[in-house]
């Protein structure tokens, strides 16, 4: 079981400063441009103008950016340890007297709890943001539904929680596992001194995350990439397992 341990604890090494950083940044600037852009509605307010509902202020801050610049940060962090560049953690991966495989699903599991606790991050910021939202805005702007309504109504918030979307959880699902196995595919390529071009359609397909109520069509027209990188991993690991037993 040390062995194991040991796995996780590389990868963590190399990739948990930068994480840790890399939120921080994400939460700090979306909370200071949604309150930037709150405190210059109060303004506008003030002066005899109209003031924006919940989802509109989450628009207009700019939290979707940030979030997709993160995640896609994020990405290119989980893929280096094990690569052969960087702080060459494949020399650590090659004296680890554990199978290719076991390596592998190791840091399919670790990136996988990596990319929860970035979505667990931004549904906390947007659940701040909404509370800063409801103790400043006007009387007249707020009711005991607003922050429910705006996650039924902002594409971003829908999809960072579906509620009782069912299908939309499922999607997500589908999501963090096409980019878990893509994401640690890469350096298993790189040591192995083939492409890594799995991860690429992960990334195309992660931008199109938002998603209004109810647009069934919408998640069936990108799952299709989504699937097609899990299926194509999982067929390409379980190939390479495959020859391992027959030598």
């Amino acid at each position: 079981m040390k062995k194991h341990i040991s796995v996780v604890l590389l990868f963590a090494r190399s990739t948990i400063f930068p994480t840790l950083a890399l939120l921080a940044a994400m939460a700090a600037v979306e909370l200071a441009l949604f309150r930037h852009e709150l405190d210059s509605h109060l303004r506008s307010y003030a002066n005899g103008d109209n003031f924006d509902s919940l989802e509109q202020l989450i628009d207009y801050s700019s939290i979707l950016l940030i979030f997709s610049a993160a995640f896609l940060l994020m990405t290119v962090i989980l893929c280096l340890p094990g690569c052969r560049f960087g702080s060459r953690t494949d020399y650590t991966v090659g004296r680890l007297s554990l199978d290719e495989r076991t390596i592998y699903w190791w840091q399919v599991g670790y990136n996988a709890a990596c990319y929860v606790i970035l979505w667990a991050v931004q549904l906390g910021v947007t659940l701040v943001c909404c509370a800063l939202y409801v103790d400043a805005a006007p009387a007249a702007s707020v009711t005991g539904q607003t922050v429910f309504l705006a996650f039924y109504r902002s594409p971003l918030l829908h999809a960072l929680l579906p509620l009782e979307e069912i299908l939309l959880w499922l999607r997500n699902l589908a999501f963090l596992a096409g980019l878990a196995l893509s994401t640690a595919r890469v350096p298993v390529c790189r040591r192995q001194g083939k492409a890594a071009v799995a991860v690429i359609p992960m990334v195309v397909t992660m931008f199109c995350f938002p998603r209004a109520v109810g647009d069934y069509a919408y998640d069936a027209l990108i799952l299709w990439p989504t699937a097609a990188v899990i299926a194509g991993v999982l067929w390409a690991v379980l190939q390479k397992e495959e020859d391992d037993e027959a030598a």
